[in-house]
């Protein structure tokens, strides 16, 4: 070791807990890369890039959050320069009081105290609008407001001041945007301007912030601008900008592919917990088996009675008919999808591709007109722990939200999927589905005619049911290590040293992940 310090490479990232909120994040790199690491794993809170130790002086920590990133961080400022488009300043107006006249934003914002109103006009022939609501001290939001009307946002006959904002933005088909058009919005409260929320993915924010040199730090997970505790604001903020193409892939996404398939709404369907087997079935539909979601689940799917007591690697927890089935894992479907070709003498084969990275899967299968049959979360939520479930006299986590995609293409910055518990060609960005996917343990399953182009043609044989899953690459493969690790567990200040030997999660098949941290004040 050369001990050169690094402020690449090598991301930490660290906080403490003082008075009940999180602080800042600190870290030992450079401001560049705190902020890239944040957008693509969708760290929440703000940034101290000037900080050199987290805490408060004199001030008693009550926890501890540690995040430690190796390898290449993808830099967004990188990505500025395929962004290509302008800043749009709309007609933006605030009322003050019970005055019935709105007085014009100077610059993109305003600070005035007892704001009641706020009215936003954009250009009706734009191919988007703007969805925007306030809420008032001692109560809840109003109703939203489009930007394509002449009306405000706010109360009637001497209403309270305005103590939050909320801004979204949707094409003109109705379709919620959250790449293209990038709101930042930001309020004032007393002396101290919040940091930015947007209706943006995290490194479209990020993007746009560096393209235009914006100050101040960026909030990835508040869907509204304001404090909690109702505290009236004393100033609004708003810059839209426009990249790109507002109403679908841009032209300029050279790197853009999309396979046509029918979709199925796991709803209409009749199976509301049963992502899993509509997913499958989209696949098969598309390679012309014509087959039902009934028919896949009554007579192929390997279904347990309980939702306590099951393999998921092995079956289905419970009815996927019912709101309270659980669901199951890729072996499953692999199962399943051999058993539905044993019985009709399909000319197909089915794979467990897990443990294969986001890209690999394009490369193969998406680039070769293949689908993939992936697990995530719902809506890309990060990953929890949810009911424990035992099977061979050990408990463990479900992981929740679990669900099941058809991924059917990529652009430049998303996943294109066929979302059975959403709609069809859903894009979800590629940081969010990156965290979702290897939180679900980077399963993926892919069916293809015998024959076919991506990859392997053989069709696997499943192994016999098994009281636990085995690591046979036809069933189950056991997914690379976390390359991140965190953790967040008060600290003993009093005695100056702290030891933290916890399991935060026990996974299937005996995966545990575990930290270790230690302190010594005396060193």
């Amino acid at each position: 070791m050369n001990n050169v310090k690094l402020t690449t490479g090598v991301v930490v990232m660290y906080r403490v807990r003082v008075d009940g909120e999180w602080l800042p994040w600190v870290s030992n790199a450079d401001p560049q890369c705190m902020e890239d690491v944040q957008a693509k794993y969708n760290l929440g809170g703000s940034l101290d890039t000037r900080g050199y130790y987290a805490g408060k002086l004199g001030k008693i920590a009550t926890g501890i959050e540690i995040h430690i990133y190796e390898g290449t961080i993808p830099s967004y400022s990188s990505s500025v320069n395929g962004m290509s488009g302008n800043e749009y300043t709309p007609t933006i107006q605030y009322r003050i009081g019970s005055n019935e006249t709105f007085n014009s934003f100077s610059n993109h914002k305003i600070e005035a105290n007892n704001i009641t109103g706020l009215k936003i006009q954009t250009d009706p022939n734009k191919g988007y609008y703007l969805s925007y609501a306030v809420s008032r001290e001692g109560g809840g939001f109003y109703s939203e407001v489009s930007s394509r009307k002449n009306d405000f946002a706010g109360g009637e006959n001497n209403p309270p001041a305005i103590n939050k904002i909320r801004i979204r933005v949707y094409n003109s088909s109705g379709v919620k945007l959250v790449t293209n058009v990038v709101v930042l919005y930001r309020v004032k409260v007393g002396d101290t301007w919040l940091d930015w929320v947007s209706n943006a993915d995290p490194e479209w924010m990020a993007a746009v912030k560096i393209k235009y040199g914006i100050t101040g730090n960026l909030d990835y997970n508040s869907g509204d601008a304001g404090l909690s505790n109702g505290t009236a604001i004393s100033g609004i903020e708003i810059r839209i900008f426009e990249e790109q193409d507002t109403d679908g892939l841009s032209p300029s996404d050279t790197g853009s592919k999309i396979i046509n398939a029918n979709y199925i709404n796991q709803y209409s369907a009749g199976y509301p917990t049963g992502c899993e087997s509509v997913s499958t079935v989209m696949a098969l539909n598309r390679l012309g088996y014509n087959i039902s979601v009934k028919d896949f689940v009554n007579k192929y799917l390997p279904k347990a009675n309980s939702t306590s007591d099951f393999n998921p690697y092995n079956e289905f927890g419970g009815n996927p008919a019912s709101l309270s089935g659980m669901g199951c894992y890729a072996p499953a479907i692999v199962t399943a999808v051999n058993n539905l070709k044993n019985a009709k003498g399909y000319s197909l084969s089915v794979t467990n591709e897990t443990g294969k990275t986001l890209s690999q899967l394009c490369e193969q299968y998406i680039d070769n007109d293949i689908p993939v049959i992936l697990w995530a979360t719902v809506d890309m939520k990060r990953i929890s722990l949810g009911k424990i479930i035992n099977y061979d006299d050990e408990d463990h986590f479900w992981i929740r939200p679990e669900h099941c995609l058809l991924l059917v293409g990529y652009d430049n910055y998303n996943y294109i999927f066929h979302d059975p518990m959403r709609k069809a060609y859903k894009k979800y960005s590629k940081a969010s589905v990156s965290i979702a996917y290897n939180g679900m343990m980077s399963q993926a399953v892919v069916i293809r005619k015998t024959g076919s182009s991506g990859g392997s043609s053989t069709p696997s044989t499943p192994s016999a049911p098994q009281t636990k899953p085995q690591t046979n690459p036809q069933t189950y493969t056991k997914p690379s290590p976390i390359k991140e690790s965190s953790v967040a567990d008060p600290i003993d200040v009093y005695s100056g040293a702290h030891t933290v030997n916890t399991t935060l999660l026990s996974l299937f098949d005996g995966q545990k992940i575990s930290v270790d941290a230690g302190y010594n004040s005396g060193r």
